[in-house]
């Protein structure tokens, strides 16, 4: 036998259709509001620490990573590089690498000069930049870092040699749980960020998790 429904239950049910929905929308306005309200106030917080920190006599501003020398070579260099029409020059990474800067840095110089046109001249009339005035100016940097006017440059992590890695996925194969494994990283000496890199890089292969579930299962068992 066919159900038939009548019009006022076709109303009642899409009532209640539209107020769940309108629930719906007012618990996620609400949610949103309350995440924009904690946003809002971790950012004034910052705020008010960033300013106490400025106006405290103890404060002074971050000494410079080189010499104005050899800041001046590197952004005629940079502008060289850019203005160069030759199809076989260098990479911007690699240009990077060679002056000791980041990338991203050379990729703000660019941008810097497409803005500011005033700024190419200023440069260009230094004329073209030579490794011999590139080595002076990093001699001015070398007596500046010596009498301590200059802050160390940030010291890279080293790699991990690839034995060390490979001692990790043996042991993760055989059943070694990820606390352990990360204690044993911790007491070779190594960082916690570095252990974590580790770790994330061997437990995300999928061969090694299976073999992984196989010897803790057999270790539960007895087998």
């Amino acid at each position: 036998m066919r159900t038939v429904v009548t019009p006022q239950e076709g109303e009642g049910e899409e009532g209640h259709v539209n107020e769940e929905t309108s629930v719906r929308s007012w618990w996620r306005q609400k949610k949103e509001a309350e995440a924009q309200r904690r946003k809002d106030r971790a950012f004034e917080a910052s705020w008010e620490n960033l300013s106490k920190a400025f106006a405290s006599p103890r404060y002074h501003k971050p000494r410079p990573l080189r010499s104005p020398q050899e800041s001046l070579i590197i952004r005629r260099f940079v502008l060289w590089w850019w203005t160069n029409r030759d199809r076989n020059k260098p990479a911007g990474r690699k240009w990077a690498r060679d002056f000791g800067i980041d990338h991203a840095w050379l990729l703000k110089l660019v941008r810097k000069f497409e803005e500011d046109p005033e700024e190419v001249r200023r440069l260009q009339g230094y004329g073209d930049p030579s490794a011999a005035q590139l080595e002076q100016a990093r001699e001015y940097t070398r007596r500046m870092r010596e009498r301590g006017e200059l802050r160390n440059p940030r010291q890279r992590v080293p790699p991990v040699p690839p034995a060390f890695v490979e001692s990790v996925r043996r042991r993760f194969a055989q059943g070694w749980t990820k606390s352990r494994l990360r204690g044993e990283l911790l007491l070779d000496g190594l960082a916690r960020r570095t252990a974590k890199r580790i770790l994330q890089k061997v437990c995300s292969d999928v061969e090694l998790v299976r073999l992984h579930r196989a010897a803790a299962n057999r270790w539960k068992t007895g087998g």
